[in-house]
């Protein structure tokens, strides 16, 4: 045992020590970069990551098409009520969802959060890659709509699209940060999943069962 202590040891000594103590060099560092593949060849490839993660992408032309699609959507789940993020994208897109019981999150307690069948948000950022979405959320009603209603709807632009987590990808963080505003960034990835009990997947455990994003090539 203690042969093994002292093994271990001796290796985080080696791994703390400064680089000029070292006999081996660290690999370097691994930066992401932006790629050359058009909008439209990512959103290709976010779809198909967001797919294989139980999430659904929709590509669509303007915001009149988002609409459109995402009420389509909508029905299709049954959903009735949506609590909307408090960004004028986001906000826009619900003006158009006829027939539903729209209302922005921050008119909303959290029983009556809890309530609404489907939580409508904007994306600062998409992550090609991973068919991730980056939310920055202001306030403590939007903080929860990603958690609570058991459909998730997210809208982006075109433009927000990122091969990978590059620094232009974070930019919509560190510039709210700049800004001095409260809240929190999220990265979503498909809807909510567990497989705890006996390596059986189970979506929807801790939040959204459901999540679809529509990607507006002309907002």
């Amino acid at each position: 045992m203690n042969d093994a202590r002292s093994g271990v040891l001796a290796a985080v000594r080696e791994a703390l020590m400064d680089l000029n103590g070292r006999t081996r060099t660290p690999p370097p560092p691994t930066i992401f970069g932006e790629t050359d593949e058009s909008k439209a060849t990512l959103a290709q490839h976010f779809a198909t990551e967001l797919q294989a993660v139980a999430g659904r992408a929709f590509i669509v032309r303007d915001r009149a098409e988002c609409g459109a699609a995402l009420a389509s959507y909508l029905l299709a789940r049954n959903v009735r009520s949506v609590a909307v993020q408090s960004s004028p994208f986001a906000q826009d897109i619900a003006l158009q969802l006829d027939g539903f019981g729209v209302t922005s999150a921050v008119n909303l307690d959290r029983p009556e959060l809890e309530r609404c069948d489907c939580a409508l948000l904007e994306a600062r950022s998409l992550l090609a890659d991973t068919g991730s979405a980056t939310v920055i959320l202001d306030n403590s009603q939007d903080r929860v709509l990603p958690y609570l209603p058991r459909t998730c709807a997210i809208v982006a632009e075109l433009d927000s699209l990122h091969a990978t987590f590059t620094p232009q990808a974070l930019e919509c963080i560190a510039d709210t940060a700049s800004a001095g505003a409260r809240g929190e960034a999220l990265i979503v990835t498909g809807p909510s999943r567990t497989a705890d009990i006996e390596k059986v997947l189970v979506l929807g455990a801790h939040g959204p069962g459901a999540l679809a994003v529509f990607i507006v090539e002309q907002p």
